[in-house]
Order: C-alpha cells, then structure tokens, then sequence
C-alpha cells in the first residue's frame, strides 16, 4: 500500500466517514523490507519485520508517473503491541527474544559472498554425503533440452532490415538458437502493456511500445519514455517502426489477432 498523509480533491472516503470510525474496519497486516528504506523512515535496518495491524482510513485515485490512474492508500496503526521502531517496541521484542532468523548458510555483514568461493560450496557437500564421506545420489530430474529453432534467411533478411533495433537483435542472435522465441518476446514485450508490441515506435533512447499504449500516454500530458523517463518531447512523431513489426508477425504469425 501507498501511504500518503495529505488529503486530495479526489479522495474517495470508505463507508465509515467519522474520524473514530476507522477503527472498525477490516484488520491488515503489514510487513515492512530494508530495500524500501530510502522512501520510508520506519523501514527495518535488514531483512523484512512484521509491523503489526493497521486499518484503512481513506484511499483516492491519482495520475501517476506514467500518466495512468493508480489509487493510494492511507492506513494508521491499530495494534496494542507498540511499533516495533519505537523503544518501547525494541524493549518488547528482547523481552520475546525476538532475533533475526537467517537462511541456512547466510552469513551476516556481508560475509556470505565473500566466502562463497573459499570452501563453503566444498562444506556443503561434505555435509550432504552419508556417512562414508560420499554424496548422495540426486534425486534431480536431468535438464530438458530445448530443441534447435531453425532462424530462416527471409527472418534474418527482415531483422537486418530492422536498423533501429540492430543492437538489440545483436544480443539476442548471440543466445542459443533454442532461446530465440524467448528471448525476442523478452526483449521486445511493451513495458505498459506487458505484450508483445503491437505497431511498434522506436523512441529515440532505444526503446519499443505500442503506438497506442504510447498515444495513451502523450494524451495523459506524459510525453517522457515510459522506460527511462527520456524526454520524448510533445511533438515527438510516433512513427511505427514496419521493420521491427514485419520480424516479429514472421516470427509470430498469430500474435497481432485481437489487437
């Protein structure tokens, strides 16, 4: 959940609208990660920590970034417990001797990568042997291999022909012919409507949409590239790239049906 402290034009309050009456709504349950550390101060120094019941106050649409509708949410702490951040809440949690709970093997402080490399993996095998020293038999099914794909003349004529994404088809022709399809549908999936691209534009920071999904975008007044934020400008001209668009309707003959 967003959580936001400043009310809007376009809240759109819940059922219960007095200011104590939030309390009787539904419990959730919130889990806080030290990788949202820079957007908020409550967040825990390592790992994930379990912050208590909170309750929903109110919640409202708004534009985000990209130009789309996104709705955020207001929640307030409704736990007898104190949080968790505060001393009271430290005190509480070495009275329950609440302790940071490792993966086996993970080694704090940043030392698990270091000795990855100086015996650990040797360790580990030593550990699973039995008792005369020997490794047990893997109970792994073998790896699928995946068939060849035979990349045609009249496909590799189309992607050479593709000049804006040359770069692009460079990496993927690197990969195993057997990577192909996945590695096309990949590298050119729309980052708005995480589809294959449909009337492909190549912006000019190398990047491919959907001419609609990018249309859909300009006319939100977003006119920067949905994926790094590149100033596109408010005349920036949405050609479809026909090349790109010739390659991947050879490679997919079925995919633009319903688009």
């Amino acid at each position: 959940a967003v959580v936001s402290t400043q009310s809007r034009e376009a809240v759109v309050s819940t059922q219960s609208t007095g200011a104590e009456e939030w309390t009787e709504g539904r419990p959730i349950r919130v889990v806080r990660s030290s990788k949202l550390a820079k957007h908020s101060k409550y967040a825990p120094s390592e790992g994930y920590r379990y912050d208590g019941i909170y309750k929903l106050v109110k919640y409202w649409p708004e534009q985000g970034k990209s130009g789309f509708l996104v709705w955020r949410y207001f929640l307030r702490r409704d736990d007898p417990e104190p949080a968790p951040w505060t001393p009271e809440g430290k005190n509480r949690s070495k009275e329950l001797g609440l302790k940071m709970i490792y993966p086996e093997g993970f080694l704090p402080g940043g030392e698990n990568k270091e000795n990855q490399g100086n015996g650990g993996s040797k360790k580990r095998k030593r550990e699973s042997g039995g008792l005369s020293g020997h490794l047990k038999p893997s109970n792994k099914k073998p790896a699928t291999q995946h068939e060849e794909v035979f990349i045609s003349e009249k496909v590799r004529e189309l992607i050479a022909a593709d000049t804006a994404n040359s770069k692009l088809w460079s990496e993927i022709l690197s990969h195993p012919s057997s990577d192909f399809h996945s590695t096309t549908t990949e590298t050119f999936t729309c980052i708005i409507c995480t589809e294959l691209v449909y009337q492909p534009v190549t912006t000019p920071c190398s990047h491919n949409l959907c001419q609609g999904c990018l249309r859909r975008s300009f006319k939100a007044e977003v006119y920067t590239c949905p994926c790094c934020r590149f100033d596109l400008g408010r005349d920036f001209r949405m050609d479809v790239n026909k090349g790109l668009q010739s390659v991947l309707v050879e490679v997919f003959p079925t995919y633009t049906v319903g688009r």
